[in-house]
């Protein structure tokens, strides 16, 4: 049974154009192995509150997830072993907490919307 996970992801930015092939990838092997991406986000270049592994700013990226345990120990233990790779967070959402804000989220656009 696939469960929805926010997976943040701190990464060194060094060097642009090596990053961006290994976003590439990552999207790739999720959709290969037939998982499904929710959202994807590039939060960019943050300042750190504090050093982490000698960096003060880092990239943030948000993925979220639709997946199982078994993936997910695949692709923590790939993001382990990357070397772009500061910190990641993985979060478990509850699937009615998902969907309660999606929705919610639709009504907040649908009343910002200007009628003319």
């Amino acid at each position: 049974m696939f469960k929805i996970y926010d997976l943040i992801i701190i990464y060194k930015f060094k060097k642009k154009h090596s990053f961006f092939d290994f976003i590439l990838f990552l999207k790739n092997m999720i959709i290969y192995n037939n998982r499904i991406i929710l959202n994807f986000e590039n939060w960019g270049v943050l300042p750190f509150y504090y050093k982490i592994k000698g960096f003060k700013r880092g990239g943030f990226l948000l993925l979220k997830l639709k997946t199982d345990i078994f993936f997910l120990k695949n692709l923590i233990s790939y993001l382990k072993s990357n070397i772009f790779i500061l910190r990641y967070f993985l979060i478990k959402i509850k699937k009615n907490d998902y969907f309660i804000n999606f929705f919610c989220l639709k009504k907040i656009r649908k009343k910002n919307v200007f009628k003319k």
